[in-house]
């Protein structure tokens, strides 16, 4: 179109002026508008996420239940109901999530949301939809339940569309120990990337970590029976055409609404009763036909169950059928499936998805762990199953199971949980090799490498880690820049991470070495635009490695590169976007500036230090992260212990007191025990050091306390190092405490239990393992012990 067109068809069009402008402003915004909420759309179904609610009420519901698969536990009427009784926990959830979402800024003190915590058929999951639909959110995501599948980063351009909504989670996973929120990587990447995104999420009691960071756990409590609950269980015994009694009685040793909806114990009676509940429901069927469709039913039960405990959680209908013809030892005719199905599904045990491909049984948990019995038989034959059928992929999800650090069995005993997650991982590679599968094969050699990497923290760590390691090279393979450079620096990013944890019992500096080679090599893949959270979570992991190696060689010099990656890190770690992220890394530059104090600018340095420890508490509240805070209290107190030996000791070191005991409240010997040693430990030390400008024997009688306790738990078997610590400063205090008594007695009684300590201490600082510090234990005795002879007691001989 030339200038001469452009301007005839401007013309032509002027008395339409306002209105053509009208609607192209208006398909302009509409356009703005439409890409990003497109793009995040995209985005988020990319995980697996679904939209169930954009401000529709109307069936909200049951399309919450489609989308959390069987999650709401239709009970045995097989319908949802309406009815609900309300619990007192709630008003607190809901008034939390308002303040939540009327300002998501919040979230950097407060965490990322809530998990509604409580036993099977509890209620937990019609608790958060209830709250929902009284928050008025403008949208709810679903995030997949019960999701076990392998990390995918969310994309950092990728913004939340709308100014707040809710992503709920049911049965979410949350992991124990470790740094920062205990939620799945991938969703804390979502919610990172979207302030405007409140969680939502329920959790079993029994897989709450006891340190959970970074979301608040409401727990729901049982309930007295009264008129509300009398209502519900009209309500159900009408849906269900039962006796009013025998709802009630559900309610009993349960003290739960959940318990009057699940129905429990008629799904007990049903499967006990299978032929002819399903002749009920099948109607024109002989006794016959109900007694081998029964038989088929309840055979169709037992394989889920038997497979779910191997730690299939992708319940595929040819899988479970499999199991059940190995088990009969014939085929099941395919008319006697579909009315064995049919039944099942009328009787409210299962819903089967037809619309996927593969079809898969959806089953509400507690039916399936609570009602069908477990039978080791059926689990054998089921492993075999899996075996002849060559199913790799179920034999990875055994692994990725058995291998979750928040499951209950690997609470239980984590050497036996990862000792089964390895053989799952052994098994499906033998099926999932190179040359048929190269990227399930790699997929699964880096599972492999996760499990024993997590073992070495329970037993060998120096032969799991190289195993570790050798499944991690092999990954790498097949995991190139090239064909997946996403998963190659995830990878090189847990090599780099075994090599560092080696580094901790053989080799340190070349093993460091090799750890920093490995995270700059992730580092030259990790797109920070691309994937910023990933990025940053490499740069810190670059910066402990270069702290560490700091201790071995160029203290210096690689302390300010630890820095260098801290800061880099908070580049994309800020607080708006990920605030615990960011207290971390601000704990990390902290301890990062006390070291450096040692060998420069000690009181520049050690205010760095204490300026750090300060922003990271302001995110890691004891309310949002109380073993964080802790940890963070327990560095300020070190750092304000150190710059009392540069300038105002009492002040400095009253303010290190304070902050260790602060520490305290939270790092308990039932919670933190190795933590509270530590603790203990600083404490007894800066009383000590105390004990030299006021009150000495009054302070040193405080530090030998502290000592005593710490020893409670940092024994010579289970931490032999940290013990021959304390023993030392014990030994330093006892000394100290001699010096200053009158008493001929009392002094010699102090010098031997300072001798006493030296000696304990000096097995384990031995001076191939730890020669400075033997030196100074070896020095430390043989002073104590020409004290005792110089004062005359009887023992010095």
């Amino acid at each position: 179109m030339g200038p001469f067109k452009l301007s005839f068809d401007l013309r032509t069009l002027a008395p339409y002026g306002t209105w053509i402008g009208l609607v192209l402003l208006g398909g302009w915004g509409a356009g703005r508008w439409a890409a990003p909420r497109a793009q995040f759309w995209e985005a988020i179904e990319a995980l697996g996420v679904q939209v169930v609610w954009d401000g529709e009420e109307k069936d909200f519901r049951e399309r919450l239940d489609r989308a959390m698969g069987f999650a709401l536990g239709r009970g045995p009427s097989g319908r949802l109901l309406h009815e609900y009784v309300s619990r007192q926990e709630e008003a607190e959830i809901l008034r939390f999530l308002q303040e939540r979402v009327g300002d998501p800024g919040r979230r950097a003190y407060e965490g990322y949301g809530v998990v509604i915590a409580g036993p099977p058929a509890a209620g937990k999951t019609r608790t958060a939809m209830e709250l929902l639909l009284r928050l008025r959110v403008p949208f709810v995501l679903v995030w997949p339940r019960g999701r076990k599948g392998e990390a995918r980063p969310f994309p950092g351009g990728v913004k939340l569309p709308v100014p707040w909504a809710v992503m709920l989670a049911d049965d979410l996973p949350l992991r124990p120990g470790g740094e920062g929120p205990p939620l799945p990587e991938e969703l804390t990447a979502l919610l990172s990337a979207c302030p405007g995104l409140t969680l939502l999420a329920t959790a079993r009691k029994d897989r709450i970590p006891s340190d959970v960071r970074g979301v608040r756990v409401s727990e729901l409590q049982e309930m007295r029976w009264d008129e509300r609950l009398e209502e519900l269980a009209r309500a159900v015994a009408q849906a269900e055409n039962l006796p009013l009694p025998e709802v009630r009685r559900r309610f009993d040793g349960a003290g739960h609404p959940g318990s009057l909806v699940a129905g429990l114990d008629v799904f007990r009676q049903r499967y006990g009763d299978l032929p002819n509940e399903m002749g009920r429901v099948l109607s024109g069927e002989g006794p016959a036909a109900r007694d081998r469709l029964g038989e088929i039913g309840r055979w169709f039960l037992k394989g889920a169950r038997a497979l779910w405990d191997l730690g299939v959680r992708t319940l595929t209908l040819e899988r479970v059928w499999t199991v059940v013809e190995k088990a009969g030892g014939g085929r099941v005719a395919v008319p006697d499936r579909t009315q064995a199905l049919e039944a099942l599904e009328k009787l409210a045990f299962l819903r089967v998805e037809r619309e996927k491909r593969p079809e898969v049984v959806k089953f509400y948990e507690a039916i399936l762990t609570e009602v069908i019995p477990p039978e080791p038989a059926w689990e054998r034959i089921a492993w075999e199953t899996l075996e002849e059928r060559k199913d790799a992929a179920a034999l990875v999800e055994i692994g990725n199971t058995w291998g979750e650090e928040y499951s209950p069995a690997y609470q239980r005993n984590p050497r036996e949980a990862l000792g089964k997650a390895i053989a799952a991982y052994g098994e499906a590679l033998r099926f999932y090799t190179p040359e048929a599968a190269p990227l399930d094969y790699a997929r699964t050699q880096h599972n492999l490498g996760l499990a024993y990497q997590r073992l070495a923290a329970h037993e060998d760590p120096v032969g799991n880690l190289r195993k570790a390691m050798v499944a991690y090279e092999e990954t790498l393979r097949f995991y190139t820049p090239e064909a997946a450079p996403l998963d190659y620096t995830r990878t090189q990013n847990n090599l780099g991470i075994a090599y560092w944890q080696l580094s901790e019992h053989e080799d340190p500096v070349g093993n460091l070495q090799k750890a920093i080679a490995a995270f700059e090599e992730a580092l030259r893949f990790r797109n920070p635009d691309v994937a910023p959270l990933d990025y940053a979570r490499i740069q810190n992991n670059l910066g402990l490695a270069y702290r560490q190696l700091s201790r071995h060689k160029d203290p210096v010099g690689n302390l300010q590169k630890a820095i260098a990656a801290f800061e880099e890190a908070l580049r994309f770690y800020t607080p708006d976007v990920a605030p615990l992220d960011y207290a971390r890394i601000q704990n990390n530059i902290g301890s990062a500036y006390r070291d450096l104090a040692a060998y420069e600018d000690p009181v520049e340095n050690l205010q760095k230090a204490i300026a750090a420890c300060k922003k990271a508490l302001r995110f890691r509240t004891p309310e949002a992260a109380p073993l964080d805070y802790a940890e963070t209290q327990n560095n300020l107190g070190v750092a304000y212990g150190r710059l009392a030996s540069c300038e105002d000791p009492v002040a400095n070191l009253q303010k290190a007191i304070a902050a260790f005991e602060e520490a305290l409240r939270f790092r308990t010997p039932d919670v933190a025990p190795l933590d509270y040693a530590r603790t203990q430990n600083n404490l007894g030390i800066a009383y000590r050091q105390l004990s030299e400008h006021e009150d000495p024997v009054g302070n040193l009688q405080k530090a030998i306390a502290a000592f005593e306790e710490a020893l409670r738990f940092r024994t010579s078997e289970r931490t032999p190092l940290f013990y021959a610590e304390t023993q030392h400063e014990m030994g330093r205090a006892y000394r100290r405490r001699a010096e200053l008594q009158a008493d001929p007695a009392r002094r010699c009684a102090d010098l031997r239990a300072a001798i006493g300590a030296f000696r304990e201490a000096l097995p384990f600082r031995t001076p191939e393992a730890t020669p400075r510090w033997h030196a100074e234990t070896r020095q430390a005795l043989e002073e104590a012990e020409e004290a005792l002879r110089g004062a005359g007691c009887p023992e010095a001989g």
